[in-house]
């Protein structure tokens, strides 16, 4: 009977090493291991690091362009204000060339009574308008000239609700050739750019843009 005891406890030790012992892990299929995560990755951003981010180009300079010239009078003046301010810049030439635009207007008027009528009503609605005398003499008020006309219609319908019914046309433009001054890199925080700014160019449509540096 010692034998039979024996195996017995054999067999009792194997049972408890097989149900107690590490075994292999079974993956549970709804759960998802993450890889390590590194520490360096999950610290927090310093000042010192929002800075580095960001590109130097796009804090501290910007790019302008001055324009149009159409007189070369007042393009030689603003060449010479940029040598003067030491400035790098590059000339953009553009020739004339004809345009299509759309022009939003009322009339005609063949009765003086009547155009002096309508200038009134513009006049108390605000609306921006000049007048112009047609080849027989008649005369029309321009509201405005558009490059789209999509545009020209949206503002025929703004005027309407001041009770202006106005139309428009489509109308070929001669653009004169002009001349546009490019500089890049110019420091934001420099006199160079506050005097720029507060520059007369002998020409009241030249102005002073920023536009992309690439």
């Amino acid at each position: 009977m010692r034998w039979v005891a024996a195996i017995l406890l054999v067999l009792n030790v194997g049972l408890y090493l097989w149900l107690t012992g590490p075994g292999k892990k079974v993956a549970d299929p709804g759960v998802v291991e993450l890889p390590a995560v590194n520490p360096q990755s999950m610290r927090l951003l310093t000042d010192a690091d929002r800075v580095a981010d960001l590109p130097a180009s796009g804090v501290a300079s910007i790019c302008v362009r001055i324009g149009p010239f159409v007189e070369l009078g007042a393009a030689a003046h603003a060449r010479k204000l940029l040598d003067e301010f030491r400035l790098s810049y590059r000339t953009d030439a553009v020739k004339a060339r004809d345009v299509r635009a759309f022009r939003v207007y009322v009339g005609p008027y063949r009765s003086s009574d009547l155009a002096e009528t309508m200038r009134e009503r513009l006049r108390d609605s605000d609306t921006e308008h000049y007048m112009v005398t047609e080849t027989d003499g008649s005369r029309t008020f321009s509201l405005g000239l558009f490059s789209r006309e999509v545009t020209a219609e949206r503002y025929v319908r703004s005027v309407a609700v001041n009770g202006i019914e106005a139309n428009f046309r489509q109308e070929y433009r001669e653009l004169a050739a002009s001349e546009w001054l490019e500089i890049r890199d110019l420091a934001v925080d420099s006199d160079a750019r506050r005097r720029l700014e507060v520059t007369d160019w002998k020409d009241a449509r030249v102005q002073l843009r920023r536009i992309p540096c690439n």
